[in-house]
């Protein structure tokens, strides 16, 4: 899994473990050869499309949210197909209340319109 830091300074990009102690304890039961850790990619901002999460701090979303906006507001600029410019539209209402695209609550067809589009905060995001 490829999870994005953005905004988080200090932590270094690549493969990190997951400790876990049930995994420590099953290894101390059955004295297995080898012992493997979950393991989680991190990855920098200029990655964040790629990446399967976004972690960011709280005071940082409304960048990811306007990262979008721009994003739609281009895309709008050139004259979308009907259905693209409508679902892109409730998209921008969405965004614009400073809320992700994950919470646009569009439907399945919606979905298929703009499955072409990499949206930052269609991802799982999680503010803390």
């Amino acid at each position: 899994m490829k999870i994005c830091l953005f905004g988080i300074p200090g932590v270094p990009v690549g493969k990190h473990n997951i400790k876990d102690p049930r995994l420590d304890q099953a290894d101390k039961l059955v004295e297995a050869k080898k012992k493997a850790y979950a393991q989680v990619d991190v990855v920098g901002e200029d990655d964040a499309l790629n990446a399967d999460a976004i972690l960011v701090p709280r005071d940082r979303l409304p960048d990811l949210i306007l990262n979008d906006l721009e994003f739609i507001e281009t895309r709008l600029g050139r004259n979308p197909p009907e259905a693209e410019k409508a679902v892109l539209a409730k998209i921008k209402a969405v965004l614009e209340s400073e809320k992700t695209v994950r919470d646009a609550s569009l439907t399945d067809d919606e979905l298929q319109i703009v499955a072409a589009h990499q949206f930052y905060t269609a991802k799982p995001v999680s503010a803390a």
